[in-house]
């Protein structure tokens, strides 16, 4: 539990860094929802993507999903360009001993 505070904590300071078009800004943080802090952003009319996919699967087009596709991939570069190297070999690390954790039976 420590360890993942520490993931949450590094990652609400890039996230509250990051001013993209992209990215949904970070407006804040709360406490006491859990044992994690609450991210407080503005609130998006269609909800998170993947509800939003879920719900709309038959009715986006092809252009529609790719420039879905496109805007993520540019927030993710913007991301990746905004993050100093100890940040992206931090978040490397974390993102290989979580899948190795995982996969342990």
């Amino acid at each position: 539990m420590r360890k993942n505070s520490r993931r949450v904590r590094r990652e609400l300071n890039v996230w509250g860094r990051l001013k993209h078009d992209c990215i949904l800004p970070l407006w804040g943080v709360a406490s006491n929802f859990g044992p994690y802090p609450a991210m407080i952003c503005p609130w998006v009319k269609n909800g998170a993507l993947t509800g939003f996919l879920e719900r709309e699967q038959d009715t986006l087009s092809s252009h529609d999903k790719f420039s879905l596709l496109n805007d993520i991939v540019v927030g993710l570069q913007y991301r990746e360009s905004s993050i100093t190297p100890s940040e992206s070999s931090q978040f490397i690390l974390d993102q290989f001993t979580t899948n190795q954790s995982s996969t342990v039976t």
